[in-house]
């Protein structure tokens, strides 16, 4: 069983139809258990119009959300310095997002290609 950490590109996909041939949120579930991260759901909101609320809201109330702890903000912003000195920039975002699925040990689904430049980042893009 593995446990996956959504990105908000994946969600957005699923909510607009738009995912990939093949992949499915439904299949993720069968596979594991599901986590966001607070920013990703914020994102997620803040993408989304008026008449997909309801199917939003029922999205994000089956998956877990994993709040941003000030460990957490520490832990990103030491991997955003440390990456930043070998000359790669990370977003505050998308380094928060990174460090949760680091330390909780979860897999991060995304189509971001800065997830795959992390080390240790277990990383699937479907």
């Amino acid at each position: 069983m593995n446990d996956f950490l959504l990105d908000t590109d994946i969600i957005i996909n699923h909510l607009k139809d738009r995912s990939k041939k093949g992949f499915s949120l439904e299949n993720l579930f069968a596979q594991g258990n599901l986590f966001v991260s607070t920013l990703t759901a914020a994102e997620v909101w803040r993408g989304i119009p008026q008449e997909k609320r309801d199917k939003t809201e029922e999205a994000l109330t089956r998956i877990e959300n994993i709040p941003v702890t000030t460990g957490l903000a520490r832990s990103s912003g030491v991997l955003s310095f440390t990456y930043a000195k070998r000359g790669i920039t990370i977003t505050t975002i998308d380094a928060i997002i990174a460090t949760t699925a680091l330390e909780k040990n979860l897999i991060l689904v995304s189509h971001d290609k800065i997830y795959t430049r992390i080390g240790g980042l277990k990383h699937y893009s479907p």
